[in-house]
């Protein structure tokens, strides 16, 4: 999952050059929730069903899919791949921390000290830094201030949505997810979509958003949300680390940008805090005492 992610961020950045944030992210939901639900429907799997289902499903899509890819497109589009891949690499970090102020865990000095160097890092990076240490603007710094919320956005879903996707079959819950963002995305996207000057897209750029919707959408999220049945939320997160190693060598090899002594620097801080975060054993919450009790 990680792979296709780390492949994502040169792809996406290619595309939305020619494609506007908003209409990309309405095609890669709806074509990506489409595909799934042809499949399921050719193998007669239903989608999920029950009491509040559609309702859990809208808001997952919303913060899972629809929040989540919105801003990440947005935020590449203004700023680089290496800032955008390792901002994401905070979300382990920002999965505890969310599971911390929801009360699923008690807080340890140790993963408070994680916590403090990943966010130190992170800050670090996206800071007015001229020089030497690598330039600034102030629409990379946007860049880098939406792909944070996108982060926030997607590990919130990773803590909420776990105990659903625990109960759920992977491909049918991937498929209402995605469909539910869709839904999100509609109002926003279909302006950018009808306005599209479809003869001027290359097929280089199609092809990029088919492996787009195949791999780092449909693949992913299918194998997240089989990864969630088994592992913790944190563990899930863990790997993103591939994402900057695969994305920053990419992106410098294209030219997307210079390899700068900040991002790497930066970089080492916050694997340093997100591996000090998620070394530490978690503390689970004492439930709450009932009268039975």
């Amino acid at each position: 999952m990680q792979l296709l992610f780390g492949l994502h961020y040169l792809a996406a950045k290619t595309i939305v050059a020619t494609i506007p944030p908003r209409p990309w992210s309405l095609i890669r939901a709806s074509a990506a929730g489409l595909i799934l639900l042809l499949f399921l429907a050719v193998r007669r799997v239903p989608l999920p069903k029950g009491p509040g289902t559609f309702k859990t499903f809208l808001w997952l899509g919303l913060i899972g899919v629809a929040i989540n890819q919105l801003l990440f497109v947005e935020g590449l589009h203004r700023t680089t791949p290496g800032h955008s891949a390792l901002i994401n690499t905070s979300m382990p970090v920002l999965v505890v921390l969310i599971a911390l102020l929801m009360g699923r865990e008690r807080p340890t000095a140790t993963r408070l000290v994680g916590i403090g160097i990943t966010m130190a890092g992170v800050l670090w990076l996206i800071a007015p830094a001229p020089g030497a240490w690598g330039g600034w603007s102030a629409e990379g710094f946007r860049g880098d201030l939406l792909t944070m919320v996108n982060s926030l956005s997607y590990s919130l879903f990773l803590v909420v949505s776990k105990p659903v996707f625990e109960r759920e079959r992977t491909l049918p819950a991937a498929a209402l997810l995605l469909l539910c963002g869709a839904l999100w995305l509609l109002p926003i996207g279909l302006p950018g979509l009808l306005a599209l000057d479809w003869g001027s897209i290359a097929p280089r750029t199609w092809l990029l958003g088919v492996f787009i919707v195949l791999g780092p959408t449909v693949g992913a999220y299918a194998l997240n949300t089989y990864a969630l049945k088994r592992l913790d939320s944190s563990v899930v997160a863990f790997f993103i680390f591939l994402q900057p190693l695969i994305a920053t060598t990419l992106s410098i090899a294209r030219g997307f940008e210079k390899p700068t002594l900040r991002l790497f620097v930066a970089a080492a801080v916050v694997f340093a805090g997100v591996v000090i975060a998620l070394r530490a054993p978690a503390v689970r919450a004492a439930p709450p005492l009932t009268p039975e009790s």
